[in-house]
């Protein structure tokens, strides 16, 4: 009876939870997100796509999402892998270059699905350059080792060079 009100959108979904529904679930939190897209409501929505195994949704609502407004980087992260998995690699690309420009150090996960998309794209001179990036950032040892191999089994042998050489002067003791 009141399908803009913030408030009863939420006593709705609240309804719904208790009441084990995911149709109504989804409905009204569809609904909220459309009245009211703040960020937590935009994840709930997302992560109960995610937890009932509809991935398009889960893709569709983070799509529309970032479209329109920043959106938390789990999520555009997440946005990215869906992308990814859809074999939307140049819109994944995009994305996921998003995510490791307003990322701290938490996008890992992220950052390493970007540097395999761009390896696949053939951006090979990128995926060295972002590697040497993330790799001074964190100083993982063994993260230099598993890019600069990964590199040098499909790219041509400039971008690997400089990726071995700035991964062996970070961790001159691994060699």
């Amino acid at each position: 009876a009141r399908p803009q009100d913030r408030d009863a959108l939420q006593w709705l979904v609240k309804t719904y939870e208790a009441s084990d529904n995911p149709a109504g679930l989804t409905e009204a939190l569809t609904k909220l997100v459309a009245v009211d897209p703040a960020p937590e409501h935009l994840a709930r929505l997302a992560d109960f796509h995610r937890y009932n195994g509809c991935f398009e949704d889960e893709r569709n609502v983070l799509d529309r999402a970032a479209a329109t407004r920043p959106i938390q980087t789990r999520m555009l992260g997440r946005l990215g892998a869906l992308l990814a998995a859809e074999n939307r690699i140049p819109r994944a690309l995009e994305v996921l270059r998003d995510v490791d420009v307003r990322a701290t150090g938490e996008a890992e996960q992220w950052r390493k699905l970007l540097f395999e998309l761009l390896i696949q794209a053939g951006h090979y001179d990128e995926a060295s350059q972002r590697a040497q990036g993330w790799l001074n950032q964190w100083r993982k040892p063994w993260l230099a080792a598993q890019f600069t191999l990964r590199l040098a089994e499909n790219s041509p042998y400039e971008p690997a060079r400089a990726l071995a050489a700035a991964s062996a002067a970070l961790h001159p003791d691994t060699r």
